[in-house]
């Protein structure tokens, strides 16, 4: 079994909604965090290595959300459609 996480980001200019996608199955919303450099790094690290993690967002990825993210090259757009 795979120790990859799936990270979902519902990306907006002042907040990002995160989800994630355990390695069990297990799907759990993290919340909403604020669309700042902070939280983000902040949420980097809570999550766990970069390099066992898979990231899909939505909408407009922010440049802090982008700086944060920089080293891992998984990150997808997914704009909505509805």
């Amino acid at each position: 079994m795979s120790n990859v996480r799936c990270i979902g980001l519902d990306v907006h200019a002042e907040t990002i909604a995160v989800a994630v996608a355990e390695p069990d199955g297990d799907v759990r919303s993290l919340g909403v965090i604020p669309n700042r450099p902070a939280s983000i790094q902040k949420l980097v690290k809570k999550l766990g290595p970069t390099e066992l993690l898979r990231v899909n967002r939505r909408n407009s990825l922010s440049t802090a959300t982008a700086a944060a993210f920089k080293n891992h090259q998984t990150v997808e757009r997914r704009d909505a459609q509805s």
